[in-house]
């Protein structure tokens, strides 16, 4: 039998773990079987461990599982697999574990649902003198400091009866979205875990 349980929360840009129970309850020894479990393109950075009871095989590796082990009758394996997944991840992380000998094949599919981690922060300074008649200049930075990306944020500053001839420029690190234009700031910007938008500002 093989049972696999998701025993993390599934968040973007969080590390993700998964326990791989593989057992013989039949009344022979099963030797051999191969129990394979590939996570490319699903997390990254993985490693794993395994804890045999009545059987014996490696217990750690990096990487895929692709393992041979050997299970007496009652005996189990269980694997615990760390790996991070994307930051960018969206959607639901679909994974599967195999155990097959050539006796018996099970096989365990387990599907989350990917939450997110957005914190966005914002911070706006005045960078000139403020005097009537004369130019003002802004500078206002929003970041991600949460784990997970962030897409079409919504950025706006009205300008409005405040200001005229505006015009604004945007510096993006680990990001994108517009990078100039006139008169109040309406933009969707998409920011990588870590990334910011720094805007400055300029109006009379």
């Amino acid at each position: 039998t093989l049972d696999k349980l998701t025993t993390s929360p599934v968040v973007a840009g969080q590390q993700v773990t998964y326990e791989i129970t593989v057992a013989n309850i039949g009344d022979s020894d099963v030797f051999a079987a191969g129990v394979t479990d590939p996570f490319a393109g699903v997390l990254s950075g993985v490693s794993w461990t395994a804890v045999f009871t009545d059987g014996s095989g490696n217990t750690s590796g990096t990487g895929n599982i692709s393992e041979l082990i050997n299970l007496a009758s009652g005996g189990s394996a269980v694997y615990t697999v760390t790996g991070l997944l994307a930051s960018s991840a969206t959607g639901s992380l679909v994974n599967t574990a195999t155990v097959t000998s050539p006796e018996d094949t099970a096989t365990d599919t387990v599907t989350n649902t990917i939450t997110r981690d957005v914190d966005l922060t914002l911070d706006k300074l005045t960078t000139s003198p403020v005097v009537a008649g004369q130019q003002v200049t802004y500078e206002i930075t929003v970041a991600n400091i949460g784990d997970s990306d962030v897409f079409a944020a919504s950025v706006t500053d009205p300008f409005a009866g405040v200001l005229s001839g505006v015009s604004w420029t945007a510096v993006f690190t680990d990001g994108s979205g517009n990078t100039s234009g006139t008169g109040n700031i309406s933009e969707l910007i998409n920011l990588a875990s870590g990334g910011s938008a720094v805007y400055t500002v300029t109006g009379l």
